[in-house]
Protein backbone atom coordinates (compact mmCIF):
# COMPACT_ATOMS: atom_id res chain seq x y z
CA UNK A 1 0.00 0.00 0.00
CA UNK A 2 2.96 2.48 0.71
CA UNK A 3 4.34 1.85 -2.77
CA UNK A 4 0.85 2.65 -4.33
CA UNK A 5 1.04 6.14 -2.91
CA UNK A 6 4.62 7.35 -3.07
CA UNK A 7 4.07 9.10 -6.09
CA UNK A 8 1.01 11.19 -3.91
CA UNK A 9 3.29 11.26 -0.81
CA UNK A 10 6.73 12.65 -2.71
CA UNK A 11 6.24 16.05 -4.25
CA UNK A 12 8.36 16.65 -7.61
CA UNK A 13 9.76 20.09 -7.19
CA UNK A 14 9.84 20.54 -10.72
CA UNK A 15 6.71 19.50 -11.62
CA UNK A 16 5.28 21.55 -8.93
CA UNK A 17 7.76 24.72 -10.13
CA UNK A 18 6.03 24.14 -13.97
CA UNK A 19 2.42 24.24 -12.43
CA UNK A 20 2.17 25.48 -9.18
CA UNK A 21 -1.44 25.54 -9.26
CA UNK A 22 -1.39 21.87 -8.74
CA UNK A 23 1.04 21.84 -5.69
CA UNK A 24 -0.13 19.12 -3.32
CA UNK A 25 0.29 21.38 0.45
CA UNK A 26 -0.98 18.22 2.38
CA UNK A 27 1.63 15.89 2.01
CA UNK A 28 3.33 15.69 5.35
CA UNK A 29 -0.81 15.00 7.03
CA UNK A 30 -0.71 11.72 4.82
CA UNK A 31 -0.71 8.61 7.64
CA UNK A 32 -1.66 5.72 5.77
CA UNK A 33 -1.64 3.08 9.12
CA UNK A 34 -4.57 5.87 10.43
CA UNK A 35 -6.15 6.14 6.54
CA UNK A 36 -6.59 2.27 7.12
CA UNK A 37 -7.96 2.17 10.43
CA UNK A 38 -10.19 4.78 10.05
CA UNK A 39 -11.41 3.02 6.83
CA UNK A 40 -12.36 -0.03 8.78
CA UNK A 41 -13.85 1.50 11.34
CA UNK A 42 -16.27 3.71 9.28
CA UNK A 43 -16.85 1.22 5.88
CA UNK A 44 -17.39 -1.86 7.69
CA UNK A 45 -20.42 -1.01 10.28
CA UNK A 46 -21.67 1.14 7.22
CA UNK A 47 -21.85 -1.86 5.23
CA UNK A 48 -23.22 -3.92 8.00
CA UNK A 49 -25.58 -1.33 8.33
CA UNK A 50 -26.94 -1.42 4.28
CA UNK A 51 -26.85 -5.11 4.67
CA UNK A 52 -29.09 -4.71 7.49
CA UNK A 53 -31.63 -1.95 5.52
CA UNK A 54 -32.07 -4.95 2.90
CA UNK A 55 -32.98 -7.24 5.42
CA UNK A 56 -35.88 -5.29 7.24
CA UNK A 57 -36.99 -4.44 3.69
CA UNK A 58 -37.35 -8.38 2.69
CA UNK A 59 -39.25 -8.77 6.00
CA UNK A 60 -41.24 -5.79 5.83
CA UNK A 61 -41.96 -6.60 2.19
CA UNK A 62 -43.13 -9.91 3.45
CA UNK A 63 -45.25 -9.22 6.39
CA UNK A 64 -47.22 -6.68 3.79
CA UNK A 65 -47.81 -9.49 1.31
CA UNK A 66 -48.75 -11.71 3.85
CA UNK A 67 -52.32 -13.35 2.27
CA UNK A 68 -51.81 -12.05 -1.48
CA UNK A 69 -51.63 -14.25 -4.43
CA UNK A 70 -48.42 -14.14 -6.43
CA UNK A 71 -49.95 -14.28 -9.53
CA UNK A 72 -52.18 -11.17 -9.45
CA UNK A 73 -50.78 -7.39 -8.95
CA UNK A 74 -50.64 -6.23 -5.63
CA UNK A 75 -53.86 -4.27 -3.90
CA UNK A 76 -53.97 -0.68 -3.35
CA UNK A 77 -52.79 -0.76 -0.43
CA UNK A 78 -50.41 -3.33 -0.25
CA UNK A 79 -48.85 -1.42 -2.82
CA UNK A 80 -48.54 1.40 -1.19
CA UNK A 81 -47.27 0.10 2.08
CA UNK A 82 -44.69 -1.66 -0.39
CA UNK A 83 -43.90 1.77 -2.08
CA UNK A 84 -43.87 3.00 1.44
CA UNK A 85 -41.65 0.97 2.56
CA UNK A 86 -39.02 1.11 -0.25
CA UNK A 87 -39.08 4.99 -0.23
CA UNK A 88 -37.71 4.45 3.62
CA UNK A 89 -35.36 1.79 2.55
CA UNK A 90 -33.79 4.01 -0.47
CA UNK A 91 -33.80 6.79 1.89
CA UNK A 92 -32.33 5.82 5.47
CA UNK A 93 -29.30 4.12 3.04
CA UNK A 94 -28.77 7.29 1.51
CA UNK A 95 -28.49 9.11 5.33
CA UNK A 96 -26.04 6.06 6.31
CA UNK A 97 -24.07 7.00 3.06
CA UNK A 98 -24.16 10.50 4.05
CA UNK A 99 -25.95 11.65 1.17
CA UNK A 100 -27.24 15.23 1.93
CA UNK A 101 -31.03 14.64 0.85
CA UNK A 102 -34.09 16.79 1.33
CA UNK A 103 -37.02 14.39 2.46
Amino acid sequence: MLKSTKQIRNTVEERDSKYPAWRRLDNHKINIPLMVMAATTILIPRFIAIVGCFVMQCIASRIIMIGASSDKPAGKWRRKGLDFCMWLNCATIMKICLFRTKL
